[in-house]
């Protein structure tokens, strides 16, 4: 909220250069302060595999068709639905073995 006040007044006193190179580094900031695992796997297969595999195979069918050859993506798309199926699985949505509750 602070740089929203902020960018305006620099904007007015100095000018359109300084608005553009701040909302540069503004957007520099908040790209490296996401968090970004499509570099590396946050599930293990040893832990895939405690999943309801039917599942699992419907997440990777869904994943590869949706970015078939773009497979840092396939991977993050593969663990954030990992990760969700895991926690409705903690929260009791869903047991273990794939069945609804």
């Amino acid at each position: 909220m602070g740089a929203a006040i902020l960018l305006p007044l620099k904007t007015k006193l100095i000018g359109e250069r300084t608005m553009s190179k701040t909302f540069g580094l503004i957007t520099a900031v908040a790209l490296l302060a996401m968090p970004c695992s499509a570099s590396a796997s946050e599930f293990s297969a040893a832990e895939i595999a405690k999943l309801p595999q039917e599942k699992v195979a419907a997440v990777k069918r869904d994943c590869a068709s949706t970015w078939q050859d773009d497979f840092r993506m396939r991977l993050y798309c593969e663990d954030k639905q990992f990760k969700a199926m895991q926690q409705l699985i903690d929260r009791g949505s869903i047991k273990p073995t794939g069945d609804r509750l």
